[in-house]
């Protein structure tokens, strides 16, 4: 199927005449604010480009993420965002962390071409991304397993917003473990029950959003931002917007098998003050 479809993008582009310009079907002139956006995305790209040719993978994934984020948020006050559709497929396609990020690469492309029918920037980026799967078993395998981490990632984002914090241990090992910082491990669920009522009763209003979800190897990456005003016992009222992210270690079960959790806990300590 996905090689009948390359040969269909490759046909197609032998069919554009050289100098020739796709005609689109609809205005793309975008708003400011997603041109904005899409902007502070390009920035980022480049950062990121350059942390990668210089084998600096941290910050090179750091900046990606900053890169994909406001692409999205092009995408979001602009769902006709051209160029935020292409840039964040180029991203994908580009400088990929696994192999779901060729499938994401392959539905950017798609939302490009709606826009731009018979671009044929876009036919050879899209049949690029869907030949390197044909070719690369392993990534599409890897795809499905990510699809499934992604899943698993956004029911255990809803379990930490659900004041109940047994939810949040079921996603662990039975004899999972939770680091914060420098703290002690808790280890098992009821301890880590105990570690997540801690936030909660903090927090009643607790909201904790998914950022993204990186693979490196066989570990996660899973990136977050917590709000929520600590108006629980001994609160002090103030309001809090802290992000942070776990590395996750996945046992055989599926399960988080070790966490650790990161997050500036002297900007925390600040905000819980009102400074």
């Amino acid at each position: 199927m996905r090689n009948a479809f390359v040969a269909a993008a490759f046909i197609a582009l032998l069919c554009i005449a050289p100098g020739a310009k796709s005609q689109p079907t609809q205005s793309l002139l975008v708003s400011n604010t997603a041109r904005d956006a899409i902007n502070e995305g390009n920035h980022w790209y480049g950062i990121a480009r350059g942390f990668y040719k210089d084998k600096d993978y941290g910050k090179g994934s750091a900046a990606r993420g900053n890169a994909v984020d406001a692409y999205k948020k092009a995408i979001q006050k602009d769902p006709k965002a051209y160029d935020a559709w292409l840039k964040l497929g180029d991203l994908y396609n580009e400088h990929w962390v696994s192999g779901s990020d060729q499938w994401n690469a392959v539905e950017d492309f798609k939302n490009a071409l709606a826009l731009k029918p018979g671009d044929a920037r876009i036919l050879n980026r899209l049949g690029t991304a869907q030949n390197y799967l044909d070719q690369h078993p392993a990534a599409a395998s890897a795809a499905l397993e990510d699809q499934d981490m992604k899943d698993f990632v956004t029911r255990y984002t809803a379990a930490w917003c659900s004041q109940d914090p047994a939810r949040v241990a079921n996603f662990f090992a039975e004899n999972g473990s939770l680091k914060i910082n420098d703290g002690a491990p808790s280890v098992g669920r009821a301890a880590i029950t105990e570690a997540a009522r801690g936030f909660m009763s903090a927090f009643p209003d607790m909201v904790v959003a998914m950022d993204a979800l990186d693979r490196q190897g066989d570990a996660y990456i899973y990136r977050w931002t917590l709000t929520g005003t600590n108006t629980g016992p001994g609160g002090t009222g103030n309001k809090v917007r802290i992000s942070g992210y776990e590395e996750w270690t996945i046992g055989p079960d599926g399960l988080v098998a070790a966490s650790l959790g990161h997050f500036d806990a002297a900007d925390y300590d600040r905000q819980l003050a009102g400074n």
